[in-house]
């Protein structure tokens, strides 16, 4: 008798400890709410930040647009410094025609060099979207944790009224 009685006393003070340890259902609100809250400024944040970076792809793609631009004039140059070039060996001009020669080899080259870095800046551009694409679900994820978490909050307060 006295262990079943120190036994149940013993459970009487665990049960009564663990409903005073909880907390007042104000509390847990008010906790709640802070963590809400933190999550709405992380999802703000993020959201900032996938703007950014949509900001920085554009320019980036205006760039490279440019790029291009430019590499395709140089190569439309090229045949006619070639002519430039012949006309001046027709005339026996061959110090002209070498100079003008090596100018379009350059002009040549800087387009080739111009095209390889756009295709270059392209493909870190499609790197830069995909890590854009995973943000964005990230954030969406979150979103939805947090409505979850209102929604709950929203419930528990309910419950308190």
């Amino acid at each position: 008798m006295k262990t079943t009685s120190l036994l149940l006393a013993g459970l009487l003070s665990v049960m009564g400890a663990s409903a005073f340890a909880q907390g007042s259902p104000v509390s847990e609100v008010k906790a709640d709410n802070a963590a809400v809250r933190h999550e709405t400024r992380e999802i703000q944040a993020d959201r900032r930040a996938v703007h950014h970076d949509n900001v920085a792809i554009a320019v980036e793609k205006r760039d490279i647009a440019h790029d291009k631009n430019v590499a395709t004039i140089e190569q439309h140059d090229a045949p006619r410094a070639q002519h430039r070039e012949d006309a001046l060996i027709a005339k026996g001009d061959l110090a002209d025609a070498q100079k003008v020669d090596k100018v379009r080899h350059h002009e040549l080259n800087e387009a080739k060099i111009a095209r390889r870095d756009a295709s270059h800046d392209r493909r870190v551009i499609a790197i830069e979207k995909r890590k854009r694409a995973h943000t964005i679900d990230a954030v969406a994820d979150e979103h939805a944790e947090r409505r979850t978490a209102l929604a709950k909050r929203n419930h528990d307060a309910a419950e308190l009224h």
